[in-house]
């Protein structure tokens, strides 16, 4: 199917487009030395090597969030779409599937004081307000803060950790290409028929002992 790590219409934002537009963002407000802002928190070994405010995310839950007054407990048809293709240039049917999930995501504020994590735990707390609506524009259902706290399994002798709490519902979106589906599907049931009859099926090789 490619190598594209999202397939989207212009209206779905997932968690990976919400962190990278937040990523873009500081860069544009803050510039291209204000930090760090990564998925990976720092280790032990690399601590000294810290780039001052660091902040870290995580997607800590994920659950089916409400389309109108039912909750979307499975992907849904959003639209149908037309497209070239680049190599054979003909047209091709794709349909575009969407789920809208709330998540709970938290941001990590590592800084090398109490008094720097606390400075830029409320800089980025601004920022996330002030860019509500962009990301909005971008698709953003919900951004709501619930809680900020001291991280004291992660603060030490090296840094100090805010941790930063919130709300948010996004809408995860799945492109699927009508015809190249339906050749795969037909090219598994030939290699099922075939894998079936040399039995060599990962149920085939059970031993059942009586």
């Amino acid at each position: 199917m490619g190598n594209n790590r999202r397939l989207t219409s212009t209206v779905g934002m997932d968690f990976e487009d919400f962190t990278d537009y937040i990523y873009v963002l500081l860069k544009a407000s803050w510039g291209d030395d204000w930090g760090t802002f990564t998925i990976e928190h720092p280790t032990s070994t690399d601590s000294t090597n810290i780039k001052f405010p660091q902040i870290v995310y995580e997607m800590t839950s994920s659950k089916p969030g409400f389309w109108g007054n039912n909750r979307e407990i499975k992907p849904r048809f959003r639209e149908e779409i037309q497209e070239i293709d680049e190599e054979t240039k003909e047209k091709k049917s794709s349909s575009i599937f969407g789920q809208v999930l709330d998540m709970e995501i938290t941001f990590y504020i590592y800084a090398n004081s109490n008094k720097h994590a606390s400075i830029s735990t409320r800089e980025f707390k601004n920022f996330l307000y002030e860019s509500t609506a962009y990301f909005q524009e971008k698709g953003l259902s919900k951004l709501i803060f619930e809680e900020e706290s001291y991280s004291t399994e992660r603060s030490n002798e090296t840094y100090s950790v805010r941790k930063l709490t919130y709300y948010v519902r996004l809408e995860e979106q799945y492109k699927i290409d009508n015809v190249l589906l339906k050749e795969i599907f037909v090219k598994a049931d030939a290699l099922y028929n075939d894998t079936l009859e040399k039995n060599s099926l990962p149920s085939q090789s059970n031993i059942w002992i009586h």
